[in-house]
């Protein structure tokens, strides 16, 4: 599916990380809940203090989400699972290296000494040990180079010190010291490297596997979008079949503001589903038949920007958004859209005026004839 071609209103109604549009918040929550806001605790999984927005910052911190900032604010369950899953993995890990060191190291090596630990959060509320984020590959660097240094700094002594003892040394010639030197190198160098080894493997393994995991996601993500769409056609041939439209289809067209408010309400809802499908039924794929939709009284009564003193069907973006997809064709955008919705009210307005003209007028009516 390609976004781009979609109105805001339905971009903003997408899964905040995923990108998917497989079902909507139910806002009465007397349904299963598919999607859930960020700002909320979850409701499935295991109980958490935190929002899905503070845990989706504990394990990215470069990730921020404001109520404001224009962009989705909701996320569908399976990436719900997935954060919460993530989030049980590195508490698990952490508990188990504060274990093993406890269990294993002396008193004064129990603390990590390469790895910072820091709290990412903007809320006061999040706990001060259990939602730590660790931040990895630009510390472990820093971390690389400063015991580098350490390590020229400490040979450098070593050596000199060596140099020192040997001169004390009675009867040892210059071949002797040269070798002496030597050997002491080495072993040094040897063991400079047996320490350095199993941190630059663990950093090796460590961007091997993130390599490895952005490269599955990159395969699943659209096999995920395409399942998610065929998942939607699914449920709406079922839908269909059951006769489960023919219970929204009395509600049009819509002749009264009352009933444009309560439609522009229930496609927030989990309704949003039956409601296209049935627009789509009575439209046949084309705004010729918007009339089946909107009585004449609120044709008339309204045009799509609110102008010349009528009110606006722009301001109900859900129903707009719900006609696009029920009429929309492969390469139509929404700006594509909303050009031809305004030609047909203007043709239904037309039409409604020259009939209007000709009944008052009856010889003209003939003429025409």
């Amino acid at each position: 599916m390609d976004i781009s071609k979609q109105s805001p209103a339905f971009i903003r109604n997408l899964c905040r990380t995923c990108m998917s549009a497989s079902a909507n918040i139910d806002v009465a929550r007397n349904t299963t809940i598919f999607k859930q806001y960020l700002h909320e605790k979850p409701t499935a999984g295991k109980v958490t203090p935190l929002t899905l927005h503070q845990l989706l910052q504990s394990i990215r911190p470069d990730i921020y989400t404001h109520k404001e900032d224009k962009l989705p604010q909701v996320m569908c369950l399976r990436c719900i699972d997935q954060l919460q899953a993530v989030h049980e993995y590195i508490k698990m890990c952490q508990n188990s290296e504060r274990e093993f060191r406890k269990l294993l190291l002396e008193p004064d090596e129990r603390t990590p000494p390469r790895v910072e630990e820091t709290i990412t959060d903007s809320s006061p509320t999040v706990a001060n040990e259990e939602y730590q984020t660790i931040t990895v590959k630009d510390e472990n660097m820093d971390v690389y180079e400063s015991y580098e240094i350490n390590i020229g700094n400490n040979q450098d002594q070593e050596t000199t010190q060596s140099t020192s003892n040997t001169d004390m040394l009675p009867h040892t010639s210059s071949a002797d010291m040269m070798g002496f030197h030597s050997s002491y190198g080495r072993s040094d160098e040897s063991q400079d490297d047996d320490e350095w080894t199993p941190l630059a493997k663990r950093m090796h393994l460590f961007t091997s596997e993130i390599a490895a995991i952005k490269s599955e996601l990159n395969v699943i993500k659209p096999k995920q979008e395409e399942i998610s769409k065929l998942m939607a056609e699914n449920i709406l041939l079922l839908r269909r079949n059951l006769g489960v439209f023919e219970l929204t289809k009395t509600v049009f067209p819509i002749q009264s503001v009352d009933q444009l408010e309560k439609i522009e309400s229930d496609l927030k809802t989990d309704k949003q589903l039956d409601i296209i499908g049935t627009i789509k039924d009575i439209l046949c794929g084309s705004l010729k038949n918007l009339g089946k939709i909107l009585d004449k009284r609120i044709i008339m009564t309204y045009n799509y920007d609110g102008m010349k003193g009528k009110k606006s069907l722009k301001s109900y973006e859900s129903l707009m958004n719900a006609v696009f997809e029920a009429t929309k064709d492969e390469g139509v955008t929404y700006d594509d859209f909303v050009k031809d919705f305004r030609n047909t009210i203007r043709r239904i307005k037309n039409t409604y005026h020259k009939g209007k003209a000709r009944s008052k007028n009856p010889e003209k009516k003939s003429n025409d004839l």
